[in-house]
């Protein structure tokens, strides 16, 4: 639980993984709006959401929660996608996987996928850390503050299970 003390303002940035990750960031909402209302006065949280499943994330979060939450797809794609950059990826992950990915081009379950599903969009990812980051930092009102993060996903399923280790 998470409770400032007097005079502190570090951020927090909620990261979910993945289908349970995102659940719970949903559940983490509905709170702070039951607690604080308005977004306007809650504490200094931004969300940042993570899903390899083809569904929009943005529709799991009401419409007013949007500017707190930032959502990024990372799916997969088909294995002839990956066949110019086999070799980068041939280094942590058997062929076979590449030739397992779903028709439609989810994790499956399969940690090995998620981690293919994470790599493929890495720098959209760090993009979108280094937002979330810069946007809890200028919320705080200082410079002068450390940025707390939380990873949140199941290592039971696919995408987290197979991100969690590298984010």
């Amino acid at each position: 639980q998470y409770t400032p003390s007097a005079g502190t303002t570090d951020p927090l940035i909620l990261v979910g993984v993945g289908g349970a990750g995102i659940d719970v960031l949903g559940g983490v909402l509905h709170r702070l709006h039951d607690r604080f209302g308005a977004a306007e006065n809650w504490p200094t949280v931004e969300f940042l959401a993570l899903d390899s499943n083809a569904r929009p994330n943005s529709a799991r979060f009401r419409e007013e929660d949007l500017e707190r939450v930032q959502t990024v797809p990372i799916p997969l794609k088909s294995a002839e996608s990956y066949s110019e950059r086999a070799g980068d990826y041939l280094k942590w992950i058997g062929r076979r996987w590449l030739y397992n990915i779903a028709r439609d081009l989810t994790t499956s379950g399969y940690r090995p996928l998620g981690r293919l599903a994470l790599m493929s969009h890495a720098v959209r990812v760090r993009e979108a850390i280094q937002s979330a980051v810069s946007q809890a930092v200028t919320r705080a009102g200082t410079a002068d503050c450390t940025p707390r993060v939380l990873l949140i996903g199941s290592i039971c399923g696919g995408t987290a299970s197979g991100t969690l280790f590298d984010l």
